[in-house]
Formats: structure tokens, sequence, C-alpha cells
């Protein structure tokens, strides 16, 4: 049996790629982690936005069927009550 020097870099060539590849298994998981990270929080963001642009619509489509100004004989907390269940009715 006859040993060269070519077994040796055989070695550590293959415990380079050995190392390698374990390094590379460990970023991927790092940056899919970091990644999903950053992709949970836009959607969260997202459902936000949209949360808050169905109730400035709501308010505002709730707003537009009723004026500031009083009529006579009206009660003005008629009309309170009765933008409250509009309102409350538009959320549900």
């Amino acid at each position: 049996m006859v040993l060269s020097a070519d077994d040796t870099s055989d070695d550590s060539k293959e415990l380079a790629e050995d190392l390698m590849a374990i390094n590379t298994v460990f970023i991927c998981r790092l940056q899919g982690r970091r990644a999903g990270q950053y992709r949970r929080l836009r959607k969260q963001q997202q459902q936000q936005q949209q949360a808050q642009t169905e109730i400035t619509l709501s308010q505002e489509a709730a707003s537009d069927g009723h004026s500031n100004e009083v009529n006579e004989g009206e009660d003005v907390s008629e009309r309170e009550a009765e933008f409250i269940d509009e309102t409350m009715d538009g959320l549900c």
C-alpha cells in the first residue's frame, strides 16, 4: 500500500466541501427565517391599513347621510342615536 500526497489533498478538499455544505444549510435557514419575519410584518401592516381604510370609509358614508344642521322639532339626542345605530350596522 502506497500513500501519495494526493490522498491528503482529497481529504482536506472533502472536509472543505462538507464545511461549505453545513454553512450553506445554516445560512439558508437564517435567511428564510428573516424573510418570513418580514413577510409576516408586511402582511400585518397591510391588514391594519385595510382595516383603517374600511373604518374611514364607513365613517365617511355614515357622516354623508347626516347634515350638521338641526331641523326644527328634531331632538339632537335622537339624531345622535340614529348616527350611532347606522355606524354600528356598518361595522358589523
